[in-house]
């Protein structure tokens, strides 16, 4: 059982009291995780964010440098593996771990004694916060723990409205969301850096574009086992996608995070057997996206589709088994104009506007986005100031006002297949048209490198984050918080002559 008075950490199996004066937003620490050989932390300070990216610590120092609290950062494990429930459906667990739970009951167990207060970080994945408020708010009411001294901090930018709603809903006074996002962490930061070069004076020039033409129309990578990513591999498969040039990956064998092949829990998506791939699976998971015949779903089908499509197996020139560091890299150097993914929490009911580097990846590559999303995503992630390029290339991006995700699904597997038919000439000119807005999405992302000392991106989130819990600034909406890390950005900082 976590006990937070006598914290059991990983450095040196060194114990820490959180009540003490020594432990802050800045002190360094890790719990080990008690998940089955998981090597990732489920809780671990936020010092990422408070002590070695940006200026936080900076900040505070000049705001309020008596201002002490207790920064801890939740790793949900969505899994690189299947996750199968008692009737052998496929899921993703987006809650919060025990381990986790024991956390928050010590603390507030102990909360007069720290006398801190406590900011709740999720890194790497975004929750369900509705679920997780529903803890939240039973556990302080059992405790008494005051609203404003508890915190929560995330990636999705829909966070503050979340909370606001549920507390409407329920009664209840609402907790402070502050949107700390930054999800370079995912991608080959080596590749951002050269981007561009170092001009003068903290002024950067961004790299001639690389105007070879591209052998593919898009590539479709997808690594985690989940109902949308087979569905639209489905959808793809049955306009014979494959007759066409596109770089496409379905599910290769994972192993994350220490995990061994081998031992008795191993799920069929850790190697390349896999056993679960029947007809009955496939009719379970396109039921759920209004799929028109699901009797048509035979052995015989199955079976096409998971050799044509090469389900389990690895791209050629990629890993013999995805992990972690792995998934940075981009098979076949990328070589494709559009770059189409299905984001993480469109397997989400409630809303959640966390952008991965699933869409990031192609602002860096310089490709166009097509995404299956949830309803709106799309919108929202332009309002960060990117360009998706598709309506450029010819894919018709109405697909995000579609609310019902069986026909979203359906609407981009359409658009993937016109696409696809477009020679690779045309495309390319279509692409080369494109270069400034190419050229404004990779400033974007060279501009959000951590190790940049020139008063930007960073340096405006650690404003934004001290402001949030020093001076009590709030959001008064969604739009509000993406409008704010828009203007994190300072494209003075590049010299375009």
């Amino acid at each position: 059982m976590i006990d937070v008075t006598q914290l059991q950490t990983v450095h040196n199996n060194l114990v820490i009291d959180l009540r003490s004066d020594d432990i802050d937003q800045f002190s360094v620490w890790q719990v080990k995780s008690n998940l089955p050989n998981h090597t990732h932390p489920l809780i671990q300070s936020n010092d990422p964010v408070f002590r070695l990216r940006g200026y936080t610590q900076e900040y505070f120092a000049r705001k309020r440098s008596d201002k002490k609290i207790i920064a801890v950062e939740f790793f949900i494990p969505t899994n690189g593996y299947a996750n199968f429930d008692s009737a052998g459906n496929l899921f993703t667990d987006w809650s919060l771990r025990d381990q986790q739970l024991e956390f928050i009951i010590s603390y507030f167990e102990h909360f007069n004694e720290i006398d801190k207060d406590l900011v709740i970080s999720f890194c790497d994945e975004s929750p369900d916060i509705t679920n997780v408020l529903e803890t939240l708010y039973s556990l302080m009411a059992i405790y008494d723990i005051p609203e404003h001294r508890v915190i929560v901090m995330g990636h999705n930018f829909a966070g503050q409205e979340i909370v606001n709603n549920f507390a409407k809903e329920n009664g209840e006074v609402p907790l402070k969301y502050i949107v700390s996002w930054w999800m370079l962490g995912h991608m080959d930061t080596s590749h951002i850096e050269k981007l561009c070069e170092h001009y003068s004076d903290n002024t950067y020039a961004i790299q001639p574009l690389d105007k070879t033409p591209k052998q593919n129309t898009f590539i479709f990578l997808n690594r985690r086992e989940t109902s949308n990513r087979l569905a639209l591999s489905w959808l793809l498969w049955e306009r014979r996608i494959k007759a066409y040039d596109n770089i496409i990956s379905v599910c290769p064998p994972l192993r994350l995070f220490g995990l061994d092949v081998n031992r008795d829990t191993a799920t069929p998506s850790e190697g390349e057997v896999r056993n679960h791939y029947t007809p009955i699976f496939f009719q379970t998971i396109l039921k759920t996206f209004n799929y028109p015949d699901l009797d048509s779903i035979t052995e015989l089908k199955v079976k096409s589709f998971v050799e044509e499509m090469r389900v389990g197996k690895t791209l050629e020139g990629d890993y013999a088994y995805i992990g972690d560091i792995e998934s940075k890299f981009i098979p076949q150097d990328n070589n494709a104009y559009i770059w189409l993914t299905c984001e993480s929490t469109s397997e989400l009911k409630n809303k959640n506007l966390f952008f991965t580097e699933k869409v990031l990846k192609p602002m860096l590559y310089g490709q166009a986005l097509v995404v299956f999303a949830q309803s709106g995503f799309l919108k929202a992630f332009k309002k960060l100031g990117f360009y998706t390029l598709a309506d450029e290339l010819g894919v018709d991006e109405s697909y995000d006002d579609i609310e019902n995700d069986g026909d979203r699904l359906k609407f981009i597997a359409d658009q993937m297949e016109k696409v696809s038919k477009i020679p690779l000439q045309e495309m390319h000119e279509k692409w080369l048209a494109c270069e400034n807005k190419i050229n404004h999405n990779k400033k974007i992302i060279f501009s959000m490198l951590s190790n940049l000392r020139t008063k930007n991106f960073m340096d405006n989130q650690s404003k934004y984050i001290v402001s949030h819990l020093v001076d009590q600034l709030e959001h008064s909406s969604t739009d509000d918080a993406l409008e704010s890390y828009k203007n994190f950005v300072r494209f003075d900082m590049f010299n375009d002559n």
